[in-house]
């Protein structure tokens, strides 16, 4: 039988990669009995990210067990995955992702 793993999402209160990794990690039941632990700088957005994981473990009955944490190096030692997702001057980064290729003629969304 292998043993669950433990995975570390920094990240996690993002509203767009908390909530899409979370649903994606209670969807496939590979993730059975698993360790998730969540890391933000902010306390808040985590525990909105850990009353969606209660709920989604209510539907999905996976067993995950949920940790939270503010300090990236508490949530590291032992784990399996790390999974990363930070944004940082996330406006002005957009803007050069548009800039760019508009300097060189190609016109996105």
């Amino acid at each position: 039988m292998r043993e669950a793993p433990t995975i570390v999402l920094i990240g996690a209160g993002s509203t767009s990669f908390g909530l899409t990794t979370l649903h994606d990690l209670y969807a496939d039941p590979v993730f059975t009995d698993a360790t998730v632990r969540l890391v933000d700088l902010e306390t808040a957005p985590l525990e909105r990210m850990s009353e969606l994981a209660a709920a989604l473990e209510a539907t999905a009955g996976r067993g995950i067990k949920l940790e939270r944490y503010t300090e990236r190096a508490d949530a590291l030692p032992g784990a399996d995955a790390v999974v990363v997702s930070v944004e940082v001057d996330r406006v002005n980064r957009w803007l050069v992702d548009f800039e760019i290729p508009l300097r060189y003629g190609v016109h996105h969304v």
